[in-house]
């Protein structure tokens, strides 16, 4: 996808919070959703219908931690997702121009966003957060909170995590568990 589009896209994103805004929605959520979909969008072209991606660049934990999330989930085929691991998320933050990233005390393992494939109406945003903070995750539909988990643990997080993209990323099929 060409920066014209991607820049293209990410201008609808933000006329969509703005129409939401107007219709009453919450500032910081539909705010935080307008931001999840630019990274949705920026990661397009990346992203792969019915599959976990994440990025090549991982530390070995990173790894490991990804390869088991995503052997368990059963992503719905029209749904697209990817886990952003900590040391990606900390680069994101940080540009070239704003001099290298401070060294950090881990707080969580990474993140997951789910969406359907190119459609952002619905947001499903995990956080794998370590203690003192709660694991969580949060679902966004049209600049609301639609829901929000949160979790003792990280492996209860990861745990529960296909049977929340199985509630609301249905897919007309039954299913179990």
């Amino acid at each position: 996808m060409s920066d014209s589009r991607i820049l293209q896209k990410l201008d609808q994103a933000k006329a969509r919070e703005q129409q939401r805004l107007k219709a009453g929605a919450d500032a910081t959520v539909a705010g935080w959703q307008c931001f999840l979909e630019g990274v949705l969008i920026r990661l397009e072209v990346y992203l792969h219908p019915g599959r976990l991606v994440t990025f090549q660049s991982l530390t070995p934990d990173e790894r490991r931690f990804f390869e088991e999330l995503a052997q368990p989930l059963d992503l719905p085929p029209d749904a697209c997702a990817v886990f952003i691991p900590p040391s990606v998320l900390q680069a994101m933050l940080f540009a070239p121009e704003s001099g290298p990233a401070p060294a950090r005390i881990p707080s969580d393992a990474g993140i997951v966003l789910v969406s359907r494939c190119r459609d952002y109406v619905l947001i499903l945003n995990t956080l794998f957060a370590m203690p003192p903070y709660a694991a969580g995750i949060d679902v966004y539909e049209e600049g609301r909170l639609l829901a929000g988990y949160s979790y003792r643990t990280i492996d209860e997080c990861r745990t529960n995590l296909p049977r929340v993209i199985r509630t609301y990323f249905k897919t007309g099929k039954p299913t179990t568990g």
